[in-house]
C-alpha cells in the first residue's frame, strides 16, 4: 500500500520522568527521532506528529525530521483527544494509519512492515503486532476508521455500560461487531511492549536501544518458536548459550 500515512504522539506531560519523553536520548537518537525512522523505514508517505505539552520543542524537533505537526490544546484531558487530533490531521485519501505513542520507541521497522503485509485493504480494518501472544503496538487501522474515531464520544465510550474507553473502547466495539476485521500479525519483536514512563524503563531501553542488532532472551523464544524449532533443538541451543556465557565470564 502506498497511501499509509502514520500518526506519532508526542503531546503527553512525562509527569512520572524527571525529563521530557519525546525529547529524551536513547543511546544517541531522541525518542522521537528513533519513532519518526522508524515509520520512514517502513514507508510510511506521511508523519504527523502530536503536539501538546512543550509544544514548540517538539514542533521544532518534528520539523526538522520531516514530519507534519498537530496541536492539541486539550492534550491534558488525555490521550484520546490526541488520537482525535492526528486522526483529524489526515488525509482524506489515506488508506490505512499507523498509531504510535512516542513513548513507545524501540519497534523495530520490520514489525511495521509485517503489519503491512498482512493488511488487506477493504477486508482489514485493524491489524495489531502480536509477541509472545500478547498485544502491543502500533496498530495499523483501516483509513475508514477515521471517521469512526472522530464521531466517537468525548472519551471514546460506547453508551452501554462498563465499556473500554479512548481508542481501545472504540476498537474494542469494532472487533466485537466483526471479529474477522481485526487480526493479529505475530512479530519477535519485543518492543511492540516496551514503553517507558519512568526513569527506570528509560535507562531499561536506553541499555536496549544501545545493542539493536541483539535480541532479548524472549525474543530468541519468540524466533524459536516462529520457526517451529522442535524442543529437542531448543534445549541443545540453551546449553551451547549456557556455556558460551560461562566461559566468556572464566
Amino acid at each position: 500500500m502506498s497511501d499509509v500515512d502514520a500518526v506519532i504522539l508526542a503531546a503527553g506531560l512525562s509527569s512520572r520522568m524527571s525529563g521530557f519523553k519525546p525529547l529524551m536520548p536513547l543511546a544517541g537518537p531522541s525518542a522521537l527521532e528513533r519513532v519518526v525512522g522508524l515509520f520512514r523505514e517502513a514507508g510510511a508517505r506521511e508523519l504527523i506528529v502530536v503536539t501538546g505539552h512543550e509544544a514548540e520543542r517538539v514542533a521544532k524537533a518534528a520539523r526538522v525530521f520531516g514530519a507534519r505537526v498537530a496541536h492539541n490544546p486539550r492534550f491534558s484531558e488525555g490521550m484520546f483527544t490526541s488520537v482525535r487530533a492526528g486522526v483529524s490531521a489526515l488525509r482524506e485519501d489515506c488508506q490505512a494509519f499507523f498509531l504510535l505513542p512516542v513513548d513507545i520507541p524501540l519497534v523495530r521497522p520490520w514489525t511495521a512492515r509485517r503489519l503491512l503485509e498482512s493488511f488487506t485493504p477493504g477486508q482489514t480494518l485493524a491489524a495489531h503486532p502480536s509477541f509472545l501472544g500478547e498485544r502491543g503496538h502500533p496498530p495499523l487501522l483501516a483509513g475508514s476508521l477515521r471517521r469512526v474515531i472522530l464521531e466517537a464520544s468525548e472519551h471514546g465510550t460506547t453508551r452501554s455500560a462498563g465499556a473500554a474507553g479512548g481508542l481501545r473502547g472504540v476498537l474494542q466495539k469494532v472487533e466485537a461487531e466483526n471479529p474477522k476485521v481485526v487480526i493479529e500479525v505475530a512479530t519477535p519483536d519485543e518492543g511492540v511492549l516496551l514503553d517507558m514512563d519512568t526513569d527506570e524503563d528509560l535507562a531499561r531501553l536506553e541499555r536496549r536501544a544501545g545493542r539493536p542488532g541483539i535480541p532479548s532472551p524472549r525474543e530468541c523464544e519468540a524466533l524459536l518458536t516462529e520457526l517451529a524449532v522442535a524442543t529437542r533443538t531448543r534445549e541443545h541451543c540453551q546449553a551451547v548459550a549456557n556455556a558460551a556465557v560461562a566461559l566468556g565470564r572464566a
